[in-house]
């Protein structure tokens, strides 16, 4: 059995609520062109565009289908609001969770990103913005790469290149502790 690591999984949570707010969209769809066919058919046979079909149902048939028509459509509104509601939480709680350590964990990089979205590298600029959030990418043996957010005094203990244990709370890194009297490497060698 594959284990997937953190990333993976996260990527393919993403997935699935994409495929699950697209589905919902595509069943109030399908289900809207069901009340447009039953109307269209009821058009074509009796010829009267003075009383639409879903306000006045000559057959228990018809009347069943286009209330599971609406049914459909409200479904898939719901379904689509749920998933948008679900990821909205997720990324609220992204910070929450039990703290863990990861060990053996290798700084791949580190920068800083404004309010306007723009990367910041050079550590000179850092004080000339107020607004600025500190971000680390990691990868560890059992995780992947993956990328954590920081307070700016963690982030200035994070260099790059440099494998230590970095305890983390959902996608915050709370501390990072630089192994001691290690070879450094580059960033691209495998340790």
């Amino acid at each position: 059995m594959r284990w997937f690591t953190t990333e993976e999984l996260d990527i393919q949570k993403q997935k699935q609520l994409g495929w699950v707010i697209v589905g919902g969209l595509c069943f109030s769809v399908l289900s809207g062109f069901g009340i447009y066919a039953l109307e269209a058919g009821r058009l074509v046979f009796t010829g009267d565009s003075s009383n639409p079909s879903y306000l006045r149902v000559q057959s228990l048939t018809t009347q069943v289908l286009v209330w599971l028509a609406m049914a459909g459509i409200v479904f898939g509104v719901c379904v689509t609001l749920v998933g948008f509601l679900y990821g909205i939480m997720e990324d609220k709680k992204k910070n929450l969770g039990v703290p863990r350590v990861l060990e053996r964990a290798r700084i791949i990089a580190r920068y800083g990103v404004d309010s306007q979205g723009s990367y910041i590298v050079d550590e000179r600029l850092f004080d000339s913005h107020d607004d600025l959030r500190f971000f680390v990418r990691m990868r560890t043996p059992g995780e992947g790469s993956l990328e954590y957010e920081c307070s700016r005094r963690v982030f200035e203990t994070c260099g790059e290149g440099s494998i230590g244990d970095a305890e983390i709370q959902g996608q915050w890194i709370r501390a990072y502790i630089a192994y001691q009297d290690m070879v450094h490497t580059p960033v691209g060698q495998i340790v």
